[in-house]
């Protein structure tokens, strides 16, 4: 298994409320990201295809076509491509402007 640990989303980037980070990934078994510290941002992503799993300190929730995650800053977590799949997602790190926090409080 590839463990991600030097993490871009840690790292030294910038940004502001007028900046999104966003890529689309399609990743085979054996990816996974390790984020025992959270982000300073805020993580959406979306799954279109294959499957996945998000893990918070001891809770694992799986992911597959049509489902929305998303993740505050600070909130440890881990995902993965789940076993025998090819995980098709898009994400986006972000900073919302103040007033879209209550926008922001997903189920």
């Amino acid at each position: 298994m590839a463990d991600n640990l030097v993490d871009p989303a840690a790292g030294s980037y910038s940004l502001n409320s007028r900046i999104i980070l966003a890529g689309e990934f399609e990743q085979p078994v054996g990816y996974r990201i390790r984020r025992p510290q959270g982000t300073r941002d805020w993580l959406l992503t979306f799954t279109y295809g294959g499957a996945g799993s998000f893990g918070f300190d001891d809770d694992r929730h799986q992911c597959a076509a049509g489902d929305v995650v998303l993740i505050r800053p600070g909130d440890r977590h881990d995902y993965e491509t789940r076993e025998g799949e090819v995980w098709k997602f898009v994400w986006a790190h972000f900073l919302p402007e103040p007033g879209w926090i209550d926008l922001l409080q997903f189920p």
